[in-house]
């Protein structure tokens, strides 16, 4: 190991190392390129390393296999990690096993025109459902949202809602998510489908206030109780819930009782609060 100071001037303003370079020696033969490289920003205490743990006569000698950040600073911090030079002395099959498994490739044929069918469907009649559970004792740990339908704003006037959402909370706080950040999508009742002049969510009010007015005038307003409500349909057409690192959602086809197909998606951006 050698390290390396870059002066820049008669009287540099310290000693701190700047490059580390490192040669493994294997059978008393010091390899002809260096294995480990640490390359010091300036300014910074810590360093970047490129570790290159093929053996000379090995396919990839001489291009790193790792690069990541390191807490060293100078070469006596090198020896003392516990992860540095025994990664380069390790043995040829136990470094292939600590290599990650490649992922298996999938691919679907489809005729051209037609889409791929990116759900998944249910393996039996009971349908897909949210594997955990996400409302209170009461079912009252959620926020109503409004989607309009190729509209940007509530303020427009004579639109069509598309869809309500309840955004499921953790309880406690309503800017907070629910277990798996839970969204259930439901379609409106009549009259509530068709054209509206104004429709909002009185959210000074209630996070569940519904404020609706229609083309004749008339003023419709509700909170949306925790059951049957004359605003939107008895259940969801949708769900969406994170679990674990993949986000899916679970749709009903029209006239399924369950949820008979579903799809991984993105993960959402933070609408809590959002109205």
């Amino acid at each position: 190991l050698v390290s390396y100071k870059i002066l820049d001037s008669d009287k540099p303003e310290n000693n701190q190392t700047d490059y580390i370079e490192g040669f493994r020696v294997v059978g008393g033969k010091k390899e002809k390129k260096p294995s480990l490289k640490i390359f010091f920003p300036q300014g910074d205490a810590n360093g970047v390393m490129a570790l290159d743990i093929d053996r000379e006569n090995e396919l990839g000698f001489g291009i790193p296999d790792v690069v990541e950040s390191v807490s060293v600073s100078r070469i006596a911090d090198v020896w003392k990690s516990n992860s540095i030079i025994p990664n380069l002395f390790k043995d040829k099959e136990k470094r292939l096993i600590d290599r990650p498994i490649p992922k298996a490739i999938q691919i679907e044929i489809a005729r051209i025109g037609v889409p791929p069918d990116v759900w998944e469907k249910a393996p039996d009649a009971n349908g897909f459902t949210v594997p955990f559970s996400f409302k209170n004792d009461i079912g009252s740990n959620f926020n109503v949202h409004i989607k309009l339908k190729d509209k940007k704003s509530m303020m427009e006037q004579n639109f069509i809602i598309e869809y309500f959402t309840k955004e499921w909370t953790n309880g406690n706080n309503r800017f907070a998510s629910s277990v798996g950040a839970v969204i259930e999508y439901y379609k409106p009742k009549p009259p509530y489908d068709a054209e509206l002049g104004k429709a909002e969510v009185r959210v000074n009010e209630s996070t569940k206030a519904l404020h609706f007015v229609l083309l004749d005038g008339q003023v419709q307003m509700g909170e949306v109780p925790l059951a049957s409500n004359k605003f939107m349909e008895d259940g969801p057409f949708a769900i969406e819930y994170t679990e674990g690192q993949k986000r899916w959602r679970i749709e009903k086809d029209s006239g399924s009782a369950t949820f008979n197909k579903r799809k991984q998606v993105g993960f959402p951006k933070d609408s809590t609060g959002t109205y």
